[in-house]
């Protein structure tokens, strides 16, 4: 069916003229101009330009002036890209001065460059979540609260962790994803820490473990990340048994599973259940099968010593 659709006379005549379209230089200007001007575009160049403009300062001033001309016009105002804006603005200046700072004294002021530098980045990220409409509503309260405390405090200090996060999660592949997960600074705070721990496989892991992921995450110094890896091939449950038992029990499960997969469904959805019980419970069936099993005479036995 695709291929006769392909082969339609009016639709590629159709492609061809959108393609002809999209060709043509002063198509692709407005486009671009839409990025510059705009912040947003429905196509590439403009989308790449909107992006480029955030790393200066001209990107940010267009947001300020964009949402206060919608203020003046009783049009809605974004206040998170505001506030945002207003961050950027701020941390441009910043990195000026250390940049400044830092030819002045040698060297000594390059830690305050890559702080400014981290928030900065952190702003375009959230910039393009807001977009794309990934800011969880804590976040958005939380940079609006930081940009007024910036704007009091003259510091960037209020905010480098926040966005220090925020950038360290959502330049991940699918970071953008995992950031709207979170649902305060703690939780933003262990999701970035989970996205360096496992770079660009930690979407994959959070979808299969979510936050029984991030909590065996936590301890994966001890665990191993390459364990954790694999007990997520076991879903919730793998990583909860690896959670629950340590690494080297968890070995020893993963391969009894591996033999019981071969075994039948029902022995495995067995396993399994064993497996999620708690101890106290399982140490109840243990014993109740061991009084199952012990001859009557040794019980009738042992009853006569007692006396």
């Amino acid at each position: 069916m695709g291929n006769s659709q392909n082969q339609d006379p009016a639709a590629q005549a159709l492609h061809a003229q959108i393609e002809q379209e999209r060709g043509r230089v002063a198509y692709q200007a407005e486009k671009l101009k839409e990025g510059l001007f705009d912040g947003t575009s429905d196509e590439t160049i403009g989308q790449a330009i909107g992006v480029a403009s955030d790393l200066f300062v001209i990107g940010d001033l267009r947001d300020l002036t964009k949402q206060a001309i919608n203020w003046g016009q009783g049009a809605e105002v974004d206040e998170v890209i505001a506030a945002l804006a207003g961050i950027g603005v701020a941390a441009t200046t910043a990195q000026v001065v250390s940049s400044m700072a830092t030819v002045g004294t040698g060297g000594a002021a390059a830690p305050a460059v890559g702080a400014t530098t981290a928030v900065k980045g952190g702003v375009i990220m959230l910039k393009v979540a807001r977009k794309l409409g990934k800011v969880p509503t804590w976040l958005g309260k939380a940079v609006r609260d930081g940009a007024a405390a910036v704007k009091r405090s003259g510091r960037l200090d209020a905010v480098s962790d926040l966005f220090g996060n925020g950038y360290t999660l959502a330049k991940r592949r699918g970071g953008f994803n995992l950031l709207s997960h979170t649902t305060d600074a703690s939780s933003l705070r262990r999701m970035a820490t989970f996205t360096e721990t496992f770079g660009n496989q930690s979407a994959t892991l959070y979808r299969i473990g979510s936050d029984q992921a991030l909590k065996v995450a936590q301890r994966a110094g001890d665990l191993g990340v390459a364990t954790i890896k694999e007990a997520a091939t076991f879903g919730q449950g793998g990583l909860r048994v690896l959670d629950k038992f340590g690494t080297f029990n968890f070995i020893k499960f993963s391969a009894r599973a591996g033999k019981i997969a071969y075994k039948g469904d029902a022995l495995q959805l067995l396993a399994r259940l064993l497996i999620g019980i708690p101890n106290w419970l399982l140490s109840l069936l243990v014993g109740l099968g061991a009084a199952v099993w012990v001859p009557r005479r040794w019980i009738i036995s042992l009853a006569h010593m007692g006396r």
